[in-house]
């Protein structure tokens, strides 16, 4: 009976802990989710000032002044 108690509080011990792992995976999962977003974004208002830049250098060189 106390091998079988033993067993049963370490189940219920490992348990908690996966309880508690996954609400972290959880979170961690979230977490890294908004900053893949951020970075998206970042990425992408990067890409238009480049773009921006690029179309400007391409105009001076044909000679035509970059509008702002």
């Amino acid at each position: 009976m106390i091998m079988e108690d033993f067993g049963q509080e370490e189940l219920y011990a490992t348990a908690a802990r996966l309880k508690s792992q996954a609400t972290q995976i959880r979170l961690d999962s979230k977490r890294i989710a908004t900053m893949a977003r951020e970075i998206r974004y970042s990425l992408r208002e990067q890409q238009e000032r480049l773009r921006t830049s690029f179309d400007a250098i391409a105009e001076r060189r044909a000679g035509r002044h970059a509008e702002p």
